[in-house]
């Protein structure tokens, strides 16, 4: 989550030390806690955001962030900031789904994911969508799963066709591919790739 600046300037600092970037990253930890991660993610930013996406650009199995800074009018102006997701270490699992009868981009679509955990069993639920007006985010679903132990069920449930498909004993960290009707999700090899070495080799350039 970003939590950006009013100002078109940053806030006035009485220290180096004291420091507050205008683009912050904060980190859900309940539904009423909320843990600063700008620092350790390195997602800080002096300059104002005006639209933002969220995606897994280098298919590591995180979403990286890319930013649109600055603001609207010319001498408002800054260059777009790519942030790399350092990594965390838990779960995960991305669906691209295709419709058939259903609309191709599949909006609209509800997933519900069963989770095996030490706790016990969970669910998460998400629903595909068109993203925002100021930013938008890959038609893929990636979905973070945590610290689970197993995927014991994926439920895909289509808005045209209500046809409701579900899928057991699902693996970790991987990517599927899922037409609407099929009888198996199919496995996704995606390149995997730095984005930090293309960085370092187009300022050779």
């Amino acid at each position: 989550m970003i939590s950006e600046s009013s100002s078109t300037s940053p806030p006035p600092l009485a220290s180096p030390s004291q420091a507050i970037p205008a683009a912050q990253f904060w980190k859900i930890l309940t539904v009423t806690d909320f843990q600063d991660v700008t620092t350790s993610g390195g997602f800080g930013h002096l300059q104002k955001g005006h639209g933002i996406a969220f995606g897994d650009i280098d298919n590591d199995g995180d979403e990286d962030i890319f930013e649109k800074m600055g603001g609207a009018f010319p001498g408002d102006s800054y260059q777009s900031v790519l942030y790399e997701n350092p990594g965390h270490g838990n779960h995960w699992i991305t669906l691209d789904l295709e419709g058939i009868k259903s609309n191709r981009s599949a909006f609209g679509t509800k997933i519900r994911i069963t989770l095996e955990a030490a706790p016990g069993k969970r669910h998460i639920y998400h629903t595909v969508g068109y993203g925002s007006s100021f930013g938008g985010n890959p038609l893929r679903q990636h979905i973070g799963l945590g610290k689970a132990e197993r995927v014991a069920e994926i439920e895909i449930s289509w808005p045209t066709s209500k046809l409701v498909q579900k899928f057991t004993n699902v693996a970790l960290d991987r990517a599927f591919h899922l037409r609407e009707g099929a009888s198996s999700l199919q496995l996704l090899h995606w390149k995997t790739f730095s984005l930090r070495q293309h960085s370092e080799e187009a300022m050779h350039h």
